[in-house]
């Protein structure tokens, strides 16, 4: 029994002399590392022998790290992916609905165009599209998205045209509009666009006891330049004016008035 406890505690001081051996060789090698004067021969060896068997260890720790570093590009890069993919999915969506886009309205044809450009200091009122005189375009043509209409060409040049929205601040953008109840319309005018609250403003309606939320809002096709029939928005809310005299009704764009890329441009056949 006393051997046997004698043995292991030999046992137990030579591998703590050995590792205790491998601390100070180490120690040493790294003094004769660094020293910049010549080694011997012996030195030389030891030195070559200690940095192999460095490189050896540190190996596999090295593959590990590669390995970790390797995984979160690869995660990085799938993910990026992924988004380019769903915004991909999210613009043809939006194309494939803007060309399906069927309107009632026969005498007119549909060019299709692309936004091009907004400026973010503006970002309510001007869009400019691809199409220009050399597509037929004309000012004044009303212009819509695959849901609704969104306004007018003012400006054309030979490839492009620039389109005032109707969440434009000009005063002077008005549209004469209709709210479908039931089997009938009440009409009224769009005469702005209240940013903060994103919905236009309908004004010159007296009467609203028959008006609900949810009733469509289109265009009558008054003045000329906006076909009627067009959707606009849908009514989310109803009050009256400080006189109370008339009702101030507010519209919800049939549109994502923040984010669309495709639209049609209503253009009458010959």
């Amino acid at each position: 029994m006393k051997r046997t406890k004698k043995t292991k505690k030999n046992r137990k001081n030579k591998v703590l002399l050995s590792g205790l051996i491998i601390v100070i060789f180490f120690i040493v090698m790294s003094f004769i590392i660094k020293d910049n004067r010549k080694l011997t021969f012996v030195e030389k060896t030891i030195k070559d022998s200690t940095l192999f068997i460095n490189q050896i260890i540190s190996f596999p720790l090295k593959i590990f790290n590669n390995n970790k570093n390797l995984k979160i590009v690869e995660q990085n890069i799938s993910n990026k992916k992924e988004v380019e993919i769903e915004n991909l999915k999210k613009e043809l969506e939006e194309l494939k609905q803007t060309l399906n886009l069927k309107h009632l309205v026969s005498e007119y044809e549909e060019v299709n165009a692309t936004i091009i450009s907004r400026n973010l200091g503006y970002w309510y009122n001007t869009v400019i599209i691809d199409k220009g005189s050399k597509d037929g375009i004309k000012k004044d043509m009303a212009v819509t998205t695959a849901e609704a209409l969104i306004g007018k060409v003012i400006k054309v040049s030979r490839n492009n045209s620039t389109i005032k929205l109707l969440t434009s601040s000009d005063i002077n953008n008005k549209v004469s509009v209709q709210i479908k109840v039931d089997n009938n319309y009440i009409y009224g005018i769009l005469t702005s666009f209240n940013e903060k609250e994103g919905s236009y403003i309908i004004e010159g309606i007296s009467d609203t006891k028959n008006i609900k939320i949810g009733n469509l809002v289109s265009t009558t096709g008054m003045g000329n330049i906006f076909p009627s029939g067009i959707l606009i928005g849908e009514v989310i809310e109803i009050e009256k004016d400080n006189f109370d005299l008339e009702a101030i009704i507010k519209v919800k764009p049939s549109f994502n008035i923040d984010n669309f890329n495709y639209v049609k441009v209503l253009r009458k056949k010959q």
